[in-house]
């Protein structure tokens, strides 16, 4: 019987872990040996299982995505990593490409589509999806905005942070679901370049951004 490809599932949202499990228990080439959904249970998990592919979810609370990339690839370097995301930020993207990444899928792909791309990264390729290369490509044509710009949330977000609220309390004062406000926090360390809140709170007033 030929090897499965041992796949650990990292998101914070349990229908994402769900609905991929049940996925790939259809495919008799992958067998899903671990969930986790925070960094410190990723990493954890990734040492326990020996998984041979990470499906990693861009945007987890409280933590930089290249960051738990780069800590995922030395603990356990024979494992690929995959990013799998809702939405693109090409800043992030850019960062978790550097980390050594061998995939970005989106999270609406179809069903087999995903697996085939999966297929195709533990064959040796890497696959990014079009739509996260054309940001990428757009946002290389202009480099000088790229860790730099931020969007209006993303403002409001940051001069919510300075003033101390926590991410429950900025949702509510944004009218907004905490794991939306977790993934524009995500956005800010990555532009900002920060590795946690504080840095990213010094590093946007060194910026003028505050």
């Amino acid at each position: 019987m030929p090897t499965r490809t041992r796949v650990l599932l990292v998101d914070d949202h349990p229908i994402v872990i769900s609905g991929i499990r049940r996925l790939l228990g259809f495919a008799a080439d992958f067998e899903v040996v671990g969930h986790a959904s925070n960094a410190h249970d990723a990493v954890e998990s990734a040492i326990a299982a020996a998984p041979d592919l990470i499906l990693l979810d861009l945007h987890l609370p409280d933590v930089n995505s290249a960051d738990l990339c780069r800590r995922i690839r030395a603990t356990v370097p024979s494992a690929q990593v995959v990013i799998f995301t809702a939405f693109v930020d090409a800043a992030v993207l850019r960062s978790c490409m550097s980390a050594g990444v061998a995939g970005v899928l989106l999270k609406d792909a179809a069903e087999l589509d995903l697996v085939g791309d999966l297929r195709r990264i533990r064959s040796g390729r890497v696959i990014i999806d079009e739509r996260v290369q054309a940001t990428a490509d757009a946002a290389a044509a202009e480099p000088h905005l790229l860790d730099a710009t931020l969007t209006q949330r993303e403002h409001q977000v940051l001069r919510l942070l300075a003033e101390g609220m926590s991410g429950k309390e900025m949702a509510t004062a944004l009218g907004l679901a905490p794991n939306t406000v977790r993934s524009y926090c995500q956005s800010l360390l990555s532009k900002l370049q920060s590795s946690s809140r504080i840095q990213a709170l010094a590093n946007a007033r060194a910026r003028g951004l505050l």
